[in-house]
């Protein structure tokens, strides 16, 4: 492969993180909201909770086709009430 071609992957590679750290301080700050329970927070809260839910789906597909191991100790739990309430994307 040219330097060129490796470069691109490693930009590629560095958006990949920006969008995840991008993911990560947007559903923080979610969690933040939902958890003082504000009144915008109950509005949204069955779209938010089956987005949530989703993108749980989404991250852990990607984590496992990457043999990553997340700390599913305290996970499992969530996605369990998560496809009880909103059922498997």
């Amino acid at each position: 492969m040219s330097q060129k071609t490796h470069e691109q992957v490693a930009a590629q590679c560095r958006v990949v993180a920006a969008l995840a750290l991008a993911i990560s301080d947007i559903y923080a700050d979610l969690a933040r909201i939902h958890e003082a329970k504000e009144p915008l927070a109950t509005e949204l809260i069955e779209s938010r909770g089956a987005r949530s839910a989703e993108l749980m789906e989404i991250l852990g597909d990607i984590l496992n086709g990457m043999d990553a191991n997340a700390p599913d100790y305290w996970m499992a739990p969530v996605f369990e009430r998560a496809h009880q309430l909103w059922g498997r994307s």
